[in-house]
């Protein structure tokens, strides 16, 4: 009946139905105007020509997890066109992820403060880019009027909210239920290419794997007994599942697996951390800040990690790390984490996915029970033991 109850108050929330008319009413007049100017225009779509791509830059400005699932596409691009220098426009937080990849020929960072853009924008410009590629799935006009403005000989994007006007190569219309690796898929053969056999990847470096390991020392972390690691963050507060239920979690692993509890998260997830670490009555180790790059490095020597539907999910997908995670308002069919040894903890309610950023009554995580994390949890180190 509570979920019923809810579900009716959600229905009869007016503020909620205004930013929901509200949103979706300027994604479809955006739709329509854009894309009505798309059809207009078509006389601007050329014909791709593969053996003049010598420069290529792809365009990824949004989240972690987004550059982490884009890897295979930055793998296609430059077996596809091994004659081609690859760049990647990335921003200050999910730059990281591409860093010392064996496939990035150069990354640039996209300025934070406006007055610095102008002029980045302006050597970008300069080096007159074959194929301007932009995987971004989403109504924002960022990354597309970024394309636009360096006038690529070829711009490509998702034929999606109208953002296909800013591009000269025919992309694919966004339709049915796919992953996001899916809808990747169908942007490359646009151009003659695939990325069904590649996996997201993250490269570290032994440098980078000594100082994890140097941090587990200092921390007095035993390479012999299991290493779970707990993220209770997300982007959104309705993506987040409870620090005390984390804690009730990390409590029963730590006593009846001997394991140790290694807490990781940013500054914003200071207050769910602490709480953890004062519930447990086991010693659990909140990490310091070792910087994304050192975070992943830690990660990549945990056997286990316990998460929210956020960026740290998609990289221990990618680093080969098991997880259990929770899912609330998120799109299933497009964020799931990718391999066998991830588990999904989701509840099938009437109001979601919702995407909401908050919500007031939060069954979604709410329904998501201390008993089912733990059993997923014991489930996945049994498999790992016996694997």
């Amino acid at each position: 009946m509570r979920m019923r109850r809810n579900w009716r108050q959600e229905l009869t929330d007016p503020i909620y139905w205004l930013k929901r008319l509200g949103r979706v009413s300027f994604t479809c007049l955006q739709t329509v105007l854009f894309g009505s100017l798309s059809h207009l225009l078509f006389f601007r779509y050329r014909q791709f020509d593969a053996s003049s791509i010598r420069k290529i830059l792809l365009i990824r400005l949004d989240r972690i997890g987004d550059m982490v699932l884009t890897t295979p596409i930055i793998q296609a691009l430059k077996t596809g066109f091994p004659q081609a220098t690859l760049a990647v426009l990335a921003n200050t937080y999910n730059a990281s992820i591409v860093q010392n990849s064996p496939f990035v020929d150069r990354l640039s960072i996209l300025p934070e403060k406006d007055c610095h853009r102008k002029e980045f924008m302006l050597k970008l410009y300069e080096e007159q880019f074959d194929l301007i590629f932009d995987p971004l799935l989403s109504p924002d006009l960022s990354a597309a009027l970024f394309a636009f403005r360096l006038r690529g000989k070829y711009r490509i994007g998702f034929a999606f909210a109208g953002r296909e006007l800013f591009f000269n190569l025919r992309g694919p219309k966004v339709r049915g239920k796919k992953h996001l690796l899916e809808h990747h898929e169908d942007l490359l053969q646009a151009v003659g290419l695939s990325a069904k056999e590649i996996l997201p990847k993250i490269h570290l470096t032994p440098e980078e794997l000594d100082e994890a390991d140097l941090v587990f020392q200092e921390k007095q972390i035993n390479p012999n007994r299991p290493r779970i690691a707990i993220h209770p963050g997300g982007f959104y507060p309705s993506q987040r599942w409870f620090p005390d239920r984390f804690a009730a979690v990390a409590e029963e692993l730590a006593i009846s697996h001997n394991a140790q509890i290694l807490l990781f998260g940013g500054k914003a997830d200071g207050q769910a951390l602490d709480q953890i670490q004062s519930t447990v009555t086991a010693p659990a180790t909140i990490m310091p800040d070792l910087g994304l790059r050192g975070f992943m490095a830690a990660l990549s020597r945990c056997d286990l990690l316990l998460c929210n539907n956020s960026g740290p999910l998609h990289i221990a997908s990618a680093l080969g790390v098991p997880t259990v995670s929770t899912m609330g308002p998120t799109v299933p069919h497009l964020w799931w984490p990718v391999g066998e040894s991830h588990t999904v903890l989701r509840k099938n309610l009437p109001c979601s996915p919702c995407q909401r950023g908050k919500c007031k009554w939060h069954d979604c995580m709410k329904l998501i029970t201390t008993a089912e994390m733990l059993n997923a949890a014991e489930a996945q180190i049994f498999r790992s033991n016996t694997g």
